[in-house]
């Protein structure tokens, strides 16, 4: 039988295959490659099984146990008594019906009897006569069998928080609001079940399987895991580097199950729908869910992927004990770990020291953006364009823990202080990546661009970017100017870039990077063509 996450556990039926999570390879998106198996502990060849979790679309896989063939797999919505989450004294009394009781009420009394139940009895015929009067609004009957069966329904419905009980005397009728509590005299009393329906997956055999194995592996939904990173600045340029990682499970319990938390860029964005077995869709639902799946996965951007950040530079492979590489994707093992159903466990990944220094950076867009900048502030509306008069304080962080590292949130502390908190992007090992740490106020900044000269519609446009440093430390800083046009000369060696775009003019860029001491003002000009 199938479980779907957030759906009512179904019936397990009798000598069903319990299914049990072995491993799961977990994406942080949400998803988990699952492989489950269970113990055959009978000769039927039709084997229902039950625990096993809804599987994703095209991912559904199974092992024959040794020596038999799978000669079919059957999904089936079948109507079978589920045991009540929650019931009353009288539903456990009905449930226990021919059995003997003693019932305790209200006012002390005790009474002794077998359980009888109590059937609806039809009124007089005079009152079966169709009356409009005594008929629900809105309800219409075709025949005299309506009538009786509503009626029926209603008198059971009056009667239904009645149970009696067969005593030597004859019959008592009790409400259930006058008994205090009732025990039933069996050693085996039945629970309340109500009927619903469930669905059922039958794994049909060639051959009876008693004691062997059957294995199933699916793609599935409700199991993920966050990383969260802490590093602590020394004052040497060499920082505590930490990561845990937090699992969340509401798949199915697991108990000493191997665990691999994958990193890197999985494609699972497409086709992520239930799959036909798991009976949750009708066909015309089904279809209807695939044809919008293309669209449905756009709007549903995971922030939870492994961004790479403009700072990301390559590094070489990892060769960490704890660690697995497969084609693109790294899987990270946990051993033996236990979590019921709902649980969130959190588990240290790696603790190490890295290298860091400290890097500022001061990005200024284009000159038309900067102008709608300075609209937007006249006109107190909020803007998407980078301010151009913000400098960022940040770190860059060598990774040498010889094992990659995942996007997640990073928390800096510098003397027990948190000073920083930000996102940490996809770092391989041996690479390195910039984290911002804070907006300094100790470099302040002024920028100008004028037309140098003029050729028909060609302007040459000549820019000058200044930044002071009131702090008491030299400050590597990396500046980035962006323009709209091609460039044509820079100062203090900067790198340009100039790439094409539908527009007139190309996007430029130059980059600076320049070391300012304590109380200094560094002073950086460029040119560029614009075409009008």
């Amino acid at each position: 039988m199938l479980l779907a996450v957030g759906a009512l556990p179904l019936l397990e039926a009798e000598e069903a295959v319990q299914m049990r999570v072995t491993k799961a390879a977990v994406f942080k998106n949400g998803y988990s490659q699952v492989s489950l198996c269970g113990d055959i502990n009978t000769a039927d060849t039709q084997l229902e099984v039950s625990g096993m979790p809804v599987p994703i679309l095209g991912s559904f896989w199974w092992k024959a146990p040794q020596g038999s063939n799978v000669q079919e797999v059957r999904s089936e919505t079948v109507t079978r008594n589920v045991p009540k989450q929650n019931y009353s004294t009288l539903d456990f009394l009905l449930a226990n019906a021919g059995q003997q009781a003693e019932i305790v009420l209200t006012n002390g009394a005790k009474i002794e009897g077998i359980i009888h139940t109590p059937e609806p009895s039809l009124p007089s015929g005079s009152f079966l006569k169709h009356n409009e009067e005594e008929t629900p609004e809105n309800q219409e009957y075709d025949n005299l069998d309506e009538v009786s069966e509503s009626l029926l329904k209603q008198r059971a419905r009056a009667e239904i928080d009645l149970v009696q009980l067969r005593t030597a005397g004859g019959f008592i009728t009790l409400r259930e609001r006058n008994i205090l509590y009732a025990e039933v005299k069996t050693p085996t009393p039945q629970l309340p079940t109500s009927e619903q329906k469930v669905n059922t997956l039958v794994f049909e055999l060639d051959a009876p399987a008693t004691g062997k194995e059957l294995q199933v592996s699916a793609l599935c939904r409700g199991l993920s895991w966050l990383p969260s990173y802490r590093m602590d600045l020394g004052s040497d340029g060499k920082a505590l580097f930490q990561c845990k990682a937090m699992i969340m499970n509401e798949l199915a319990d697991l108990n000493n199950v191997q665990l691999e938390l994958v990193m890197g860029y999985p494609a699972l964005g497409k086709y992520l729908l239930p799959s036909p077995v798991a009976q949750q869709h009708s066909l015309f639902g089904f279809l209807k869910e695939l044809s919008s799946e293309d669209s449905q996965s756009s709007r549903r951007e995971i922030a939870l992927t492994n961004n790479i950040s403009g700072w990301y530079q390559t590094g070489k492979k990892s060769d960490s004990s704890d660690l697995t590489q497969a084609e693109d994707l790294f899987f990270y093992s946990i051993p033996n770990l236990s979590c019921a159903t709902g649980q969130t466990v959190t588990r240290e990944l790696f603790c190490g020291e890295v290298g860091y220094s400290h890097v500022y950076t001061w990005n200024i867009p284009t000159q038309s953006d900067i102008q709608r900048w300075q609209e937007s502030r006249r006109s107190h509306y909020g803007s998407e364009i980078t301010p151009p008069n913000e400098v960022w304080h940040c770190v860059k962080v060598h990774n040498s823990l010889k094992m990659p590292w995942t996007g997640g949130v990073l928390d800096c502390y510098a003397e027990g202080r948190l000073v920083g908190r930000t996102e940490m992007t996809f770092t391989a090992d041996g690479g390195s990546t910039l984290v911002r740490l804070n907006k300094t106020m100790q470099a302040p900044v002024q920028f100008s661009e004028t037309i140098l000269k003029e050729n028909g519609d060609v302007l040459t446009m000549e820019g000058k970017l200044s930044l002071t440093n009131y702090s008491d430390k030299e400050m590597h800083v990396i500046i980035t100017k962006e323009v709209s046009g091609t460039p044509l000369s820079a100062s203090d060696a900067a790198a340009t870039t100039c790439s094409p775009n539908y527009y007139k003019n190309p996007d430029g860029r130059f980059v600076w990077e320049v070391c300012v001491q304590p109380g200094e003002t560094k002073t950086v000009t460029y040119q560029y063509s614009h075409k009008e």
